[in-house]
């Protein structure tokens, strides 16, 4: 598991990558490439997370006061791959399907000649 404890609530990533319980995945057991990768993940991670934005500064002269913690602003690609696993996961039956029928109609049309 990931290392948490220097992590501060600003900095914590909403998804943390390759973070699996299996074995190898450890540091200690993963050899001498293991802060490596661990590196890798969190730099990843990070970039996924996407850009702080604080939110905007209260008006002095204003009663209305505006309560935020700010916001997270994700790069454009990574939006995009958000957007893709999640269609994925809401229609991978008949993504497969279509991919299945489309490679057999390719194979029987190119074994008949």
């Amino acid at each position: 598991m990931a290392n948490l404890e220097n992590l501060s609530v600003a900095s914590t990533p909403t998804m943390v990558l390759g973070d699996f319980d299996h074995p190898g995945s450890d540091e200690t057991t993963a050899g001498d490439a293991g802060p490596m990768w661990t590196k890798q993940r969190e730099r990843i991670a990070s970039w996924y997370q996407g850009r702080y934005v604080p939110p905007p500064p209260d008006d002095p002269g204003s009663l209305l006061a505006f309560i935020s913690p700010g916001h997270y602003e994700q790069p454009a690609l990574a939006k995009l791959l958000r957007r893709l696993g999640e269609f994925w996961l809401d229609h991978w039956k008949w993504i497969i399907g279509v991919v299945v029928a489309i490679g057999l109609a390719l194979f029987k049309g190119s074994a008949g000649r």
